[in-house]
């Protein structure tokens, strides 16, 4: 660790410079060759004890440093702006080599930044063409998540050897930038939820949590939590807000800021207006946590940021759930299942509902020519023999069966579609047939599945 002693910093490293007010962190060393001047040899001895010299007056700030910065704790700030005078030789230096080290933090950017949109692509095909259970590809994503946190990790300590700045790492006593960080990410992820839940009328949890979380069983929520509170702040804020934010600094703080919380967007890969938006926010947000008080403080809000997020999401999972209902279908749904957009389903779904693990339940009406009941369907199931279908769903006489619910008697079908494990209940009400589907099932969604269909009112 170094601190500079004209901004009172601690910087994370060794360097020559402080980056941020880019004064010199050593003295010039001294001459070795002055202290073997000899005195005369006819000089008194007396005339050579001569009383110390007064130390030199502080010198006072020059006159092209910039205003103090009026969110820094401590002592005022001079930040020097090469772009108004060469006045002071050491200074401009330091600007210039601070020039330098944004073209050596570009490339690397760039590689980390494509590496991250092809990881994404990768994960995103093989949940598309994937016959594993949704489970397993959650738990996949993770680790291949993790372990691109551990490559760009790595890239960012390479990338440290090659530049001459330091991260600022504590402006201030470091526990309390930690604990006061903390309370903000926890304070702002709070409002967020809050704005969101009464903006669409129901508990709101972020998608992306919840699908970390999956099924909320021990080992998911331990990858979940290791993932989103220790090597996502971590990184991310040594890479955005230590080296491409300081990386610009002397071009002046706004732009650092806001470029360096623009590309933090960029890295979510949430290409819609509003995601983009809502990172940016997030990385202006952390990136003056990070100038005022450090990377301790940043890397601690970010933390309690996302900490509160999986918390409420992770309460969400295993509450004890809501009645969800539209288009005059209603069913009391276990926890972590919330109503969406019908739009979403395919098909001319009345009613739709997302579940953990990704798991999608919903409700589909149809009319037929003639009635029919549960029992005569039954026996049309019973006598396909292997290989029969239920629409897109594989099935066979040991995955059909009737069964009796609150809202009649139905057969239960189950089987596969494209790989995944699909659950459904036919309800048959004179000439309309009521299909009730349970995609992406897994055993904690298959156990949902029931408890919803003891509960399930149809029109």
């Amino acid at each position: 660790m170094d601190r500079c002693a004209q901004c009172e910093a601690t910087l994370y490293g060794d360097a020559e410079w402080c980056s941020q007010c880019f004064a010199p962190l050593r003295a010039p060393a001294a001459n070795p060759f002055a202290a073997r001047v000899a005195q005369p040899a006819h000089q008194p001895v007396a005339a050579t004890v001569a009383a110390p010299a007064a130390p030199p007056p502080s010198p006072a700030p020059p006159p092209w440093a910039t205003a103090p910065d009026p969110f820094a704790s401590g002592p005022p700030i001079a930040r020097y702006d090469a772009r108004s005078g060469d006045q002071n030789d050491v200074v401009a230096a330091n600007v210039a080599s601070a020039k330098a080290d944004e073209g050596r933090v570009a490339k690397p950017l760039a590689l980390i930044l494509l590496l991250g949109f092809l990881v994404q692509v990768a994960l995103g095909a093989y949940s598309a063409t994937s016959n594993s259970p949704v489970a397993d590809q959650i738990r996949t994503g993770q680790w291949v998540i993790l372990a691109f946190y551990a490559v760009v990790f790595a890239v960012v300590v390479r990338m440290a050897r090659e530049v001459d700045f330091l991260p600022l790492w504590s402006r201030g006593p470091t526990a309390e930038n930690i604990a006061i960080g903390a309370f903000k990410g926890v304070l702002v992820a709070t409002a967020v939820l809050l704005l969101v839940s009464l903006a669409v009328g129901h508990v709101q949890v972020a998608p992306s949590v919840k699908w970390e979380l999956g099924d909320a069983t021990l080992f998911s929520v331990v990858l979940a939590l290791l993932g989103l509170v220790v090597a996502a702040p971590v990184v991310e804020e040594l890479l955005f807000r230590g080296f491409v934010g300081e990386a610009l600094r002397h071009r002046g703080d706004r732009i650092a800021l806001l470029a360096s919380a623009v590309l933090f967007a960029l890295w979510h890969m949430r290409f819609g207006v509003v995601q983009i938006v809502y990172y940016t926010v997030l990385g202006v947000m952390l990136g003056r946590t990070y100038l005022k008080r450090g990377l301790v403080a940043s890397v601690a809000a970010h933390a309690g940021f996302n900490g509160t997020l999986a918390v409420v999401a992770l309460v969400f999972i295993l509450g004890p759930g809501s009645t969800l209902s539209a288009n005059g279908v209603s069913v009391h749904a276990p926890g972590g299942w919330d109503e969406i957009d019908v739009a979403a389903v395919e098909g001319d779904a009345v009613f739709a509902a997302h579940g953990p693990s990704q798991a999608v339940f919903y409700v589909v009406g149809a009319e037929i020519p003639t009635a029919v009941t549960a029992e005569q369907m039954l026996s049309v199931f019973m006598g396909g023999g292997p290989g029969a279908t239920f629409g897109e769903v594989a099935v066979g006489p040991a995955g059909v069966r009737q069964a009796q619910y609150s809202a009649g008697a139905a057969i239960r079908v189950g089987g596969k579609q494209g790989g995944e494990r699909v659950e459904a209940a036919v309800f048959f009400r004179g000439t309309t047939v009521w299909e009730v589907v349970l995609q992406n099932a897994t055993d904690r969604t298959e156990d949902d599945f029931e408890e919803m269909l003891e509960t399930l009112r149809l029109p």
